[in-house]
Order: C-alpha cells, then structure tokens, then sequence
C-alpha cells in the first residue's frame, strides 16, 4: 500500500471515530445538557480534525496529480499563516474553533510528514 493510500486510511478511521463520538454526545446532550456542554471542549478538537480530515480526503479525491508532498506543502502554509494570524474574535467560542482547527491541521501535517 503506498503511502497516500495509508494517509487515506488513516484519516478515514479519524472521520468515523468522530462521527461516534459525535453521536455519544448528542446522547449525552439530551441527557444533561449542562453536563454535556461543560465536558464539550473536547469534542471541538475532534470535530476539526475530522473536518480537515474530511478536506483533505476530499482533495485527494478530486485530484489524480495530488502527492504526499503537496499536501505536506499545503498544510504548511495553512499552519504558517494561521499561527502567525491567530483568530482576535470577540467571541471566546469562535476562537476556540478557529485554535482547534489550527491544532487539526498540525496534526493531519505532522501524518503526512510521517509519510515522507
């Protein structure tokens, strides 16, 4: 199995531990929605990194030409740029998400350059 193959089947298995994740939440959420929220930081780490995970299954999808190595140069310069300009919301939840996405593509790059 090349290494493309093995990142695909990697982030494949992110994409569907998340969406479990996400249903036990839910659960949880009609069960106790306060307790559900307060134990929720969690769950916006894993809901980035399965949507980047998503993206970048999606790219690969999309593209006969897409190598290990430009992803690995595209993710780079998405960590680059958005660790230089970090999200300066008024809004605590928003720069949550925008610091959780970013952690998400470190960690989907940091795969990738595993792969290398």
């Amino acid at each position: 199995m090349n290494n493309l193959k093995k990142l695909q089947k990697e982030l494949r298995v992110i994409v569907v531990d998340t969406e479990k994740e996400v249903e036990n939440f839910k659960k949880d959420l009609d069960k106790n929605a306060g307790s559900a929220l307060r134990w929720s930081y969690g769950l916006f780490d894993l809901v980035a990194l399965s949507q980047e995970a998503q993206y970048v299954l999606e790219a690969i999808a999309r593209s006969k030409t897409l190598t290990i190595e430009k992803i690995a140069d595209y993710l780079k310069n998405e960590v680059l740029s958005e660790a230089k300009f970090p999200s300066r919301s008024t809004s605590p939840t928003h720069n949550l998400w925008e610091e959780s996405v970013l952690s998400a593509k470190a960690k989907i790059l940091d795969k990738v350059l595993g792969k290398l």
